[in-house]
């Protein structure tokens, strides 16, 4: 497993502020079957879901992950030539 790399997958919900991810499957069995809340705040283009720190996890600090979507240009595929 890559260093500092968390991947995980399932369906999410929106439920007032909150982002609630329903983690069907991860890195980290532990997750499994686990619901991860996260905030979410734009910056311009900029998605950015945080979490509060998590003491069971073992995690003391929040932890963000940002995404942001690229304009269609940025997608273009040059035809050969």
């Amino acid at each position: 497993m890559a260093d500092g790399v968390v991947a995980y997958a399932g369906r999410y919900e929106i439920k007032g502020d909150t982002v609630i991810h329903h983690i069907e499957v991860s890195f980290f069995p532990i997750w499994w079957g686990r619901a991860n809340v996260r905030k979410p705040t734009f910056q311009g283009k900029l998605l950015i879901l945080t979490t509060e720190p998590d003491e069971k996890a073992g995690c003391r600090e929040s932890i963000g992950n940002a995404w942001t979507k690229p304009d269609r240009a940025d997608h273009q595929i040059e035809e050969p030539s």
